[in-house]
């Protein structure tokens, strides 16, 4: 006789769509679940349509629970407690289409963390893949909120811990939750998953969502719940007004800082966005920097809105710097948030960064990760931040800035000790001279989480911008090089031991080689006169000789760049003086050096003939690198004019269109 294995999950399927959705549901389950592994259970409203009630009925090895009332959710959850023969159960809505090891990603939590009692999964859109539940929240006078909404899915943590997850996707630990009391029966058709999540967290039970189970929701309109949403929330908030401590309180006022110029088109959502966060202690200071669009009057309808949130101000006369420093003087807020006006803002950007914040008071300022996008609003790709470690941080500054800056917040007393606010001076760089002032005396946070979309368009400041970005970037690092001593732009050089010397060679070659903000100007020769000296240093080990070698080979790249042959052929000889390594060892990383200019060339400054013959050159010194496609795309991209380049973008992105779109029919 043969015996079925016994189930470890049942999944209850709550049914109250068109049978098409029904049928996606059980088909996705069936293919990435495995078999024999859960009970099903349908859970059937009455009202339903009469081929529905025959398909299920007629469902084999399924469970029925069904109730007189239609919109009554917990009844039905309840019922499924009681007919469940498992100790996790899986609510789920017919209307969800579940992913690859969706049921592992919520299970694994459970069993890894028996303090948690309910998990739920990642739900996502399924055209825009943008992100629908991702954890629940409370807002202003208990209003539920959703962190997360409208992001895209990227590296996130294992599990999040939030007030409560949806009931669209979770799952839950029975006996705990019986020994909470069950579903509340009183709500009509949502909020009484919030209700049961809060009642878990009062018991000393956590409550979490998890990144790795994904699956995607049609997100189909109820009627009923536009219906009795007054009620739902009234009822929600008398029972969390019963369940003490759950209410967070309001933490240090955050003043949100943004100047507007003629951005009528995206303001409205950086707004929404402002207002929609869940840490509620903040105020938002917006300067019409002389708009001749309708950013004043979508300005006025805001202020009127929320009095007592949103602060405007206008000018008369474009000056972005006199605005900045006119919106920080109005400031109130023991942080600061630098707030473009073309971004979107996670409704949990706030809270994140001012939680760690005030946890480790060594910061002056806390950034995070982003989602690059489209004028269109679509997802381009994922700007990720680091921190470089303390004794390379100013150094470090000299080749690349790692954090994103429309995602700092910003500790007051850390400006004001650090020198003060934005510097009018370097103009379109003054964010990334504050941010360099602030990290000689404090440290820097990160949260390695896109919590906000950059919005990346045609006329975005730092396209307008980007030529005289690059030469005020020049100028605030060779004044940077000037003013501070060696020991300040290198901290480990506080003596010339064997093994500070082979970080600081590192480190200055890794500075030189592009692309870098120091090879678009004069920068590195103000480097160079600092640490000259320690140049001329003998090696005393092969480690330390190969290191100065690669150095000497940086160098003289950078000034053959320059059109200064006579320090090229200088560091070159100095190079191949010390015996290191081969000629054909040079030849190769100077080759290499060489490959990277010519990419700066081509796509950074749109100089087609020095990217013809700076990759000519390196092909000269290393013929391999033509067998790289990189390179093939070089030498094409440098016979074509800009004309027939836009041409070739738009073909490839219509075709990324389409491939987009295939994809999204196939899962």
């Amino acid at each position: 006789m043969l015996y079925k294995k016994p189930s470890e999950v049942s999944i209850a399927i709550h049914v109250s769509s068109p049978l098409l959705y029904l049928k996606k549901c059980l088909k996705s389950i069936k293919r990435f679940t495995r078999n024999n592994i859960y009970e099903l259970i349908f859970l059937i409203p009455e009202g339903i349509d009469k081929e529905t009630k025959e398909f299920v009925a007629d469902y084999p090895d399924a469970k029925i629970c069904s109730v007189s009332d239609a919109v009554n959710r917990g009844k039905l959850y309840n019922q499924a407690l009681n007919v469940s023969r498992t100790e996790f159960i899986v609510l789920v809505d017919d209307d969800i289409v579940v992913t690859k090891k969706w049921l592992d990603g919520l299970k694994n939590v459970i069993d890894k963390n028996p303090e948690i009692a309910v998990v739920g999964s990642a739900i996502l859109h399924p055209i825009t893949n943008k992100i629908l539940h991702l954890g629940i929240d409370l807002g202003e006078d208990f209003i539920p909120l959703f962190p997360h909404r409208e992001e895209f899915l990227s590296k996130l943590p294992e599990n999040i811990s939030s007030l409560g997850t949806s009931d669209r996707c979770m799952m839950l630990s029975k006996s705990l939750v019986e020994k909470a009391g069950g579903f509340s029966e009183d709500y009509v058709g949502e909020y009484e998953d919030l209700a049961l999540c809060l009642r878990i967290q009062s018991m000393g039970h956590r409550v979490c969502t998890s990144p790795k189970s994904i699956v995607y929701h049609h997100e189909l309109e109820k009627s009923y719940q536009l219906r009795y949403k007054f009620h739902n929330i009234k009822l929600l908030r008398e029972n969390i007004n019963r369940i003490e401590g759950m209410i967070k309180t309001n933490g240090p006022l955050v003043s949100c800082l943004s100047i507007v110029h003629n951005d009528e088109r995206f303001l409205m959502g950086m707004i929404d966005s402002i207002i929609n966060q869940t840490y509620r202690n903040w105020e938002l200071i917006l300067v019409d920097d002389a708009s001749t669009d309708n950013s004043p009057m979508i300005l006025e309808w805001y202020q009127k809105a929320f009095p007592e949130k949103i602060k405007i101000l206008h000018r008369d006369v474009y000056n972005r710097g006199e605005a900045w420093i006119q919106a920080y003087k109005e400031a109130r807020g023991e942080y600061i948030h630098i707030t473009s006006s073309d971004d979107v803002f996670y409704s949990d950007k706030l809270r994140s960064q001012i939680v760690l914040l005030t946890q480790e008071q060594k910061l002056g300022a806390v950034f995070t990760d982003a989602a690059t996008i489209d004028e269109s609003g679509n997802f381009q790709n994922y700007h990720y931040g680091f921190i470089p470690p303390d004794h390379l941080l100013p150094s470090e500054l000299l080749k690349s800035w790692p954090a994103f800056f429309p995602s700092i917040v910003f500790n007051r007393k850390a400006i004001e000790s650090s020198g003060g606010w934005l510097d009018p001076y370097y103009s379109s760089c003054q964010d990334l001279e504050l941010c360099q002032r602030i990290a000689m005396h404090y440290q820097y946070g990160l949260i390695p989480i896109p919590l906000m979309n950059y919005r990346l368009h045609e006329k975005s400041l730092g396209r307008l911008l980007a030529d005289t970005t690059k030469s005020h970037l020049n100028k605030l690092i060779t004044n940077f090089c000037r003013n501070r001593k060696v020991e300040e732009i290198f901290p480990f050089m506080v003596n010339t031991s064997d093994e500070n010397l082979l970080l600081f060679y590192n480190q200055l070659e890794r500075i030189v080689t592009p692309p870098s903000f120091t090879t678009w100007g004069y920068a590195v020769r103000e480097v160079i006169k600092k640490v000259n000296d320690l140049l001329e240093i003998h090696p005393e080990t092969l480690e330390l000789a190969i290191a100065q070698t690669r150095l000497y080979i940086s160098l003289s790249t950078y000034y053959h760049q320059k059109g200064d042959l006579a320090f090229f052929q200088k560091y070159l000889s100095k190079a191949i003086e010390l015996h290191a390594l081969s000629l054909k060892e040079i030849n190769r990383d100077m080759a290499q050096k060489f490959f990277l200019y010519a990419q700066g060339a081509a796509y950074e400054t749109n100089n087609s003939q020095k990217a013809r013959e700076d990759i000519f050159f390196s092909i000269r010194l290393n013929k391999r690198i033509a067998l790289n496609t990189v390179a093939f795309k070089i030498v094409l991209r440098s016979f074509l004019d800009k004309k027939h380049i836009e041409w070739i973008r738009m073909i490839k992105n219509w075709w990324r269109d389409i491939y987009s779109c295939r994809s999204i029919d196939i899962l």
